[in-house]
């Protein structure tokens, strides 16, 4: 009876411990490139939303409905690039 309980408590513990795996370094490298595509396009916006903002020609609800754009766009894609590393993890 104590080694049914002993080998129950020992397949839980490493039963638990494989619903978390290592990233490999395939899904590493895809999460670090989401991150650097994720800065690039923000300091993109960002430079746009400036030049924006010095332009006469466009008024200011014009810029400030590209700049909600601009951040809807990076929340969505910040949603999306974490699940996927989530979901990576989890596989």
């Amino acid at each position: 009876m104590k080694s049914l309980k002993f080998m129950l408590i020992l397949s839980m513990v490493f039963g638990f411990g494989q619903a978390f795996a290592d990233q490999g370094l395939g899904e590493k490298a895809t999460d670090k490139t989401h991150d650097v595509k994720r800065d690039v396009k923000a300091k993109a916006h960002r430079a746009e939303e400036k030049a924006c903002d010095k332009n006469d020609e466009k008024g200011y609800g014009d810029c400030m409905a590209k700049k909600t754009e601009n951040r809807a766009t990076e929340a969505k894609d910040a949603v999306k690039d974490k699940s996927t590393e989530v979901k990576n993890k989890v596989d």
